[in-house]
């Protein structure tokens, strides 16, 4: 799943509200069992307070999950930082993305296949979707089932494009409050969708 949120705040105040929405999100995905959770924010600010989103979104699971007696681990990575060890083990990965990683992964691959090819390990009919796919996917970003967009049109704003062909739009316009019933409406809208996938 991923949510694509604009920021028209000023930065002190975006932030405060980014926590607590963000946190509250990671906490009702991992409930449902959501295991990827990217959130774009077209200019990267989250993406500069990787730790302090954590530390918010600890708290909220803290919080969330203390009647349960088992608090899950939802662990907040940056795109292409996301094989470690920690990361493999949560429950719930959120990955932070912005629009440099839309445009700068497409050229990070196409210069990695380029090279292969010069370099006489790849032929270049060899170079297929499929090929492209395991290129886009080494990156440990999946393709979002599902994309919740918040703002007043669908406007992508440089969304990673690869990782769309497949994913179910979810558009709120004018909702400037994310709370549970958009999320559940979202989830209903998705498990409502007959997915063909091409057929």
């Amino acid at each position: 799943m991923a949510l694509k949120a604009r920021c028209e705040h000023n930065i002190g105040e975006q932030v405060e509200i980014g926590y607590r929405e963000i946190g509250k999100l990671a906490c009702w995905a991992a409930s449902a069992g959501i295991k990827v959770l990217s959130i774009y924010e077209p200019e990267g600010k989250l993406k500069r307070i990787v730790q302090q989103l954590q530390h918010h979104v600890d708290a909220e699971a803290r919080r969330f999950f203390a009647r349960e007696g088992n608090i899950p681990i939802l662990r907040v990575s940056v795109v292409y930082n996301s094989s470690s060890m920690e990361d493999i083990q949560a429950d719930l990965q959120i990955i932070l993305l912005s629009r440099s990683d839309g445009r700068g992964r497409i050229v990070e691959v196409t210069k990695s296949l380029a090279s292969e090819t010069l370099q006489g390990n790849l032929q270049s009919d060899a170079i297929d979707v499929e090929r492209i796919d395991q290129a886009f996917s080494d990156s440990h970003f999946t393709e979002p089932q599902q994309l919740i967009m918040f703002s007043p049109e669908i406007d992508l704003q440089g969304f990673p494009p690869w990782q769309l062909r497949l994913t179910e739009i979810f558009h709120v316009a004018g909702n400037k409050h994310f709370d549970y019933s958009v999320f559940r409406k979202a989830l209903i809208k998705y498990a409502k969708i007959d997915k063909r996938f091409g057929r």
